[in-house]
């Protein structure tokens, strides 16, 4: 039996260290990513083509919303929903109902050939001929949370208002567009650019709230949109696994009311390298 050179054993001992070590997710360290332990086949959505198309910056008035006295900045802290998904269209009168009991076999009823009236939804595109067509939307209503800041930059609060947005009809051209079993999907994504408290304009009827207040005045916010087509088939796809996700930590409960524990940080005070000094204190 040969013997085998220390580099070979220590290479063996390795490769067991990095079997017994379990892979958790995240990234991969600058050395690679380890070998895969199995190929699995897994049903998903797979896009053939896309292509997206930047709307013009539109501006919108945020409502159920109160600028705090001695405001005299505003920023957006997020938008929500950051991303609105459209599906395709589906077939008017693709799935027939079942027969009702007073009608006769082989002659449906003209409410079974009609089908039920179509639920209308609220963003939704279509195939054409080499074509993807986003219907128009109108007043799509999102979620916009603002902080106020007086003049000398201290927070005056976070408040969470409403607002409403419209995107018009839009049909781009894709090539694969109308081929089989390849349907279209359309993400818009919203972002608050700016927003900015402007004044109520002449004649503006008031709410209650405002007339008791001398601060009669809004909030303007810029929301950027980016539209992407997609046409996409659902495929089974084989992948490399690493096998089931390991068990999560579990869940930390914040408890209201009570003092954290103690955090120890040395040094007290900041080291060479701008470190320390107490991050923690309150």
């Amino acid at each position: 039996m040969d013997e085998k050179k220390p580099s070979e054993i220590g290479e063996e001992l390795l490769s067991a260290k990095k079997k017994n070590n379990k892979v958790k997710p995240g990234p991969c360290s600058p050395r690679g990513c380890p070998p895969p332990t199995e190929i699995v086949c897994i049903k998903t959505k797979k896009v053939y083509q896309e292509c997206k198309r930047v709307e013009p910056i539109e501006r919108v008035k945020v409502h159920n919303i109160y600028v705090p006295p001695g405001a005299t900045d505003v920023e957006c802290v997020s938008v929500r929903p950051g991303v609105i998904s459209c599906h395709e269209a589906p077939e008017v009168n693709s799935v027939l109902p079942p027969l009702s009991p007073q009608s006769t076999p082989g002659k449906p009823v003209e409410s079974e050939i009609l089908g039920g009236k179509k639920k209308k939804r609220e963003c939704e595109c279509q195939v054409g001929d080499g074509t993807v067509t986003l219907g128009e939307i109108k007043h799509f209503p999102i979620q916009i949370t603002l902080e106020f800041f007086d003049r000398n930059g201290m927070s005056l609060g976070v408040q969470t208002g409403w607002a409403k947005i419209c995107i018009p009809e839009r049909t781009v051209s894709l090539s694969r567009a109308g081929e089989s079993q390849l349907k279209c999907e359309v993400d818009i994504f919203l972002k608050c650019l700016m927003c900015f408290l402007e004044d109520l304009e002449p004649n503006t009827v008031l709410s209650a709230a405002d007339e008791r207040s001398a601060f009669a005045r809004h909030v303007t916010c810029c929301i950027n949109k980016i539209i992407v087509f997609k046409l996409f088939a659902e495929v089974q796809l084989m992948v490399p696994s690493y096998g089931f996700c390991p068990e999560p930590p579990e869940c930390e409960e914040e408890v209201l009311g009570e003092c954290p524990d103690a955090v120890e940080e040395w040094p007290p005070y900041p080291d060479d390298n701008g470190n320390g000094g107490c991050k923690s204190c309150r």
